[in-house]
């Protein structure tokens, strides 16, 4: 059986909202169960993570993500293309990518295509995913969702139901078997012990005229990989949430709420005394909330202010040399402030402000081992040029970041472009 993905098209308002209020308020509260129950994601990384940030690290991923009204234009969107890219150090790259496509084949059948990843601490997998939807009655849909592989131990295979269409005023469930003829097809020795199953939960609402809220959770069972020649077992559960929750008072007024977190735990157990460097295990925790608030200044200029948080931990343990495990915390408060200033009927000038105070410690567990713990206020100035198209929704930003806190010794501190567009 080959695959297929997910879909999603935009949605008929008018005919959402003939449905009777009770069946919404009833889906609303299943949402609000949903959204606070915990969920369980696998990243498809079967290898240990070993972040290495430098100090301004976190200033430069939020001065590379795109402004919050771009974000809602992009949610909106079944057909586009968005990158964003940036230095974070001489070595490393943050890099975050996504297609989208959809096409309608018949009035009640459609295909889709989606492409997801994002870099900033480890190299990751680029998740894909196709579909075919079929839809119901007159708000129901369901779909075949998965994504087809040459070597078929590792295709997926799934299923989603969907109430409501997108991009607002639906509720999304999926549930996706991750290789689930690996056993069967395997030409190798290792094998799963636990199959990995994902199961993920999304949706869109708009509520009392000026409140809207977007989110997304995915969930895997538990999961276990043999490697026999070894005598080695990968484990692998883990967490991935994230919600936008805004107040608009005004087309060109927004307050917002926007945060994204996951927790994963790997192992990797294995007997030492037939390979070596294994028998390790590693929590990695992640946590970002970003309050904002947009509005107009100067006619049609436009200020955000904000202040974000953003956590990263990793809990190592090896469990055959106690000296060596540790507990490792790098942190940034900061606080921010943008400028949208026009420019032309087809460009702008964009500036921002970035000031933060970073924290960066290492616990050994070991009293042999002397803990490391190293402080700092970061600050860094954004300039970015702007090129964008009506027609396609198109922006194109090149942008420059400099060191505000150190800027005779080491002025410049890299590079960034994006760009966002509809098809």
């Amino acid at each position: 059986m080959e695959i297929l993905l997910r879909i999603v098209r935009h949605g008929r308002e008018s005919q959402i909202s003939t449905m009777p209020a009770k069946f919404w308020q009833s889906w609303f509260l299943l949402i609000l169960v949903f959204f606070f129950e915990t969920a369980w994601a696998f990243d498809r990384d079967i290898e240990l993570n070993f972040p290495n940030f430098n100090n301004e690290n976190f200033l430069d991923i939020k001065s590379y993500q795109l402004r919050p009204e771009l974000a809602e234009i992009w949610h909106e969107t079944s057909n586009g293309l968005r990158i964003a890219s940036g230095s974070l150090d001489l070595d490393y790259l943050y890099l975050a990518t996504e297609i989208r496509i959809l096409q309608t084949v018949t009035e009640q059948i459609s295909a889709s295509y989606r492409l997801k990843g994002e870099e900033f601490y480890a190299i990751k997998p680029v998740r894909q995913q196709v579909g075919v939807k079929y839809q119901f009655l007159e708000n129901y849909s369901a779909s075949l969702i998965g994504f087809p592989a040459y070597d078929k131990r590792v295709g997926e295979v799934g299923a989603a139901f969907e109430v409501g269409e997108f991009p607002w005023h639906y509720l999304r469930i999926s549930h996706l078997e991750q290789a689930p003829y690996y056993n069967e097809k395997n030409f190798e020795e290792d094998r799963f012990l636990k199959e990995p199953v994902e199961n993920g939960i999304e949706g869109a609402y708009r509520f009392l005229e000026k409140w809207q809220l977007r989110f997304q959770l995915t969930s895997d069972q538990s999961m276990e990989q043999f490697f026999p020649d070894e005598q080695l077992i990968f484990k692998y559960e883990g967490e991935d949430a994230g919600f936008v929750l805004e107040y608009k008072p005004a087309d060109d007024n927004r307050w917002g709420l926007n945060y994204r977190g996951f927790d994963y735990q790997k192992s990797r157990l294995a007997d030492n005394s037939l390979v070596s460097g294994e028998n390790k295990s590693q929590t990695l925790q992640f946590l970002s909330m970003d309050l904002y608030w947009i509005f107009p200044i100067l006619g049609s200029h436009s200020l955000t202010l904000g202040t974000q948080f953003d956590r990263f931990r990793n809990l190592f343990r090896d469990l055959n040399d106690q000296e060596e495990s540790y507990n490792y915390l790098f942190q940034t408060w900061q606080v921010y402030g943008t400028w949208l200033h026009p420019g032309g009927n087809w460009w702008n000038y964009d500036y921002g402000f970035y000031l933060g105070d970073t924290l960066e410690e290492k616990d050994n567990l070991s009293q042999l081992n002397p803990d490391k713990k190293k402080q700092s206020l970061e600050a860094k100035l954004r300039v970015s040029l702007e090129l964008y198209n009506l027609v396609n929704q198109g922006h194109f930003f090149f942008t420059t970041t400099w060191n505000v806190d150190n800027f005779f010794s080491d002025f410049w501190d890299g590079g960034h472009a994006a760009y966002q567009t509809r098809f």
